[in-house]
C-alpha cells in the first residue's frame, strides 16, 4: 500500500461549465454514470491511496453529503474549506496544511481525469514529481521547460511554448511546498498559483522531475467534459 495522503482541489466555481454548475460543483458532474470526484477517488484507491483531504467551497454540502467520511467508498476523507474560491490553487493547497504530517503528499486537481496508475511509480520515487502530457496545442496550457526528465520551470500559456509537454495537475509535493506558497505573490489574475510555488522551490534548488500520463481529460470546459464522457462511456 502507498500510505500517502492525497489532497484533492474541489473548491472552484466552475464558471466555464455554466449552466451545468448552477446547482452542483463541477467535481460532482456525472461522467458516464459517476460523479467526476468519485472517479478520481476510486481510481486513486485502486493504486493504494486511501486517505484524502478534499478542499471545498462552492456548494460544498453537495460533496460532503455524498461522500461523508468516505467509509462507504472504503477510504478516509477529511474536508477543509478554502475561504476564497478565487484565491488560487496555491491557496487551496495551503488550506490543507494542518492535515499534512508526512514529508511528501499528493495533490490532485478535482476537475481532471488522467492515468492514475502512475501513482504507484510516483510513491516509490524519492523526487518531487509533476505529471505531464504531450499535446499539439501547448500554447493553451502551462508548459514544462525541461532538461531530460528534470523540470526547469513551468511556463504559463506562452505564445511560443518551449515544449509540448504540459502540466496536468497531479503532483507529488515535499512538505516544503507550504513555505514556498508563503513566499509567492498573487499572479496577474490576482490568485496565488501553485505553479509559482513550484517555480520558487526549483529556484531554491529543489529538484522536480516529470512523469507522463497515458491519457488526460480536462473537465473545466464543455469540450473537455464531452470528450471525457465519450471516452468513459466506452471504457
Amino acid at each position: 500500500m502507498i500510505g500517502m495522503k492525497a489532497v484533492i482541489l474541489a473548491a472552484g466555481l466552475g464558471t466555464r461549465l455554466r449552466p451545468l454548475t448552477n446547482d452542483i460543483p463541477k467535481s460532482m458532474i456525472s461522467i458516464a454514470g459517476k460523479p467526476l470526484l468519485e472517479r478520481i477517488i476510486l481510481d486513486l484507491k485502486k493504486y493504494g491511496i486511501n486517505d484524502f483531504v478534499i478542499v471545498v467551497n462552492y456548494l460544498k454540502e453537495k460533496i460532503i453529503d455524498y461522500f461523508s467520511d468516505g467509509s462507504k467508498f472504503g477510504v478516509k476523507i477529511n474536508y477543509v474549506i478554502q475561504e476564497n474560491p478565487r484565491g488560487g490553487t496555491a491557496a487551496a493547497v495551503l488550506a490543507a496544511k494542518n492535515f499534512i504530517k508526512d514529508k511528501s503528499f499528493f495533490v490532485v486537481a478535482g476537475d481532471e481525469l488522467k492515468d492514475f496508475s502512475i501513482a504507484e511509480t510516483m510513491a516509490k520515487e524519492n523526487d518531487s514529481l509533476i505529471t505531464a502530457f504531450k499535446v499539439e496545442n501547448p500554447e493553451n496550457y502551462g508548459v514544462l521547460e525541461v532538461d531530460g526528465e528534470n523540470v526547469l520551470r513551468i511556463r504559463e500559456k506562452e505564445a511560443n511554448p518551449v515544449s509540448n509537454i504540459i502540466n496536468i495537475s497531479f503532483y507529488k509535493f515535499p512538505i516544503e511546498i507550504f513555505d514556498a506558497i508563503n513566499k509567492i505573490k498573487p499572479s496577474s489574475r490576482g490568485e496565488l498559483e501553485i505553479t509559482d510555488a513550484i517555480n520558487k522551490l526549483i529556484e531554491e534548488g529543489h529538484a522536480f522531475r516529470f512523469i507522463e500520463s497515458k491519457n488526460y481529460f480536462d473537465i473545466s470546459s464543455l469540450e473537455g467534459l464531452e470528450e471525457a464522457r465519450k471516452f468513459f462511456s466506452k471504457n
